[in-house]
């Protein structure tokens, strides 16, 4: 967050560099970090994306 304002990260978002975001941001707009192409999300890093994010730390 930005003082009272909410901070979403709308680039580049990936399974092994979210945990480096996640104490800044407050939400994530992933798309080609996770994409196999341009129009096809790919099932297993979305997954393992979801997973990093839920994992206590």
């Amino acid at each position: 967050a930005i003082g009272a304002f909410p901070l979403a990260i709308a680039s580049g978002i990936t399974p092994e560099n979210v945990t480096d975001y996640l104490p800044i941001s407050d939400c994530f707009l992933v798309a080609t970090g996770i994409s196999k192409r341009l129009d096809l999300l790919d099932a297993r890093l979305t997954k393992r994306l979801i997973r990093t994010i839920r994992t206590p730390r």
